[in-house]
């Protein structure tokens, strides 16, 4: 079961974002799988389109392993347009966590982090986006909240809790049956 959250922050702040607000959408869920097999899988970035219907396509830029600074060109389909922004690692800690920054017509900066709770990690999948406008800035940014963020992080824990809640509790059905 998944919970989620949704407001502004500002106790979340880079040194470019220290004088604005950040709108924020947070979703929390348990996954049946160890964390080290959960991290592998969202690392992999060529496994994003399974858990999130708005990618296409991913293509790194560069060779070599997901890691701090690697780039991705990332076809989106969005709000009936197709877009191509750059995906890029701003920061990664093994089994712990995994930050990616979205350079869009919105920036936004998504971050999922992993704690094992015995063999089944506590996920959490936080989008954290300034519009960065005068005055209209928070307004356009509930909005977008409501309408892109909420979903896509609904989505996005939903299918990661099916891939692998359903195909554990499928193996241990089997296993029972034995």
């Amino acid at each position: 079961m998944s919970t989620w959250r949704f407001g502004h922050i500002t106790d979340i702040k880079s040194a470019e974002e220290e004088d604005r607000e950040l709108a924020k959408i947070e979703m929390v869920t348990r996954l049946k799988a160890p964390v080290r097999e959960v991290f592998s899988y969202i690392a992999d970035f060529r496994t994003l389109q399974d858990y999130n219907p708005s990618v296409l396509r991913v293509d790194p830029i560069g060779d070599g392993p997901p890691a701090v600074g690697g780039r991705y060109v990332v076809t989106l389909s969005m709000f009936g347009r197709t877009i191509r922004p750059v995906l890029t690692i701003p920061e990664m800690r093994k089994n712990e966590l995994i930050a990616t920054r979205l350079d869009a017509f919105i920036p936004a900066i998504e971050k999922r982090l992993f704690a094992a709770s015995g063999n089944e990690p506590e996920f959490v999948f936080r989008i954290e986006f300034s519009s960065r406008w005068p005055i209209l800035g928070p307004p356009v940014d509930a909005i977008l909240v409501k309408l892109f963020a909420e979903r896509q992080a609904q989505t996005e824990v939903r299918l990661l809790e099916k891939h692998f809640n359903e195909r554990n509790d499928q193996s241990r059905q089997c296993d029972e049956n034995r």
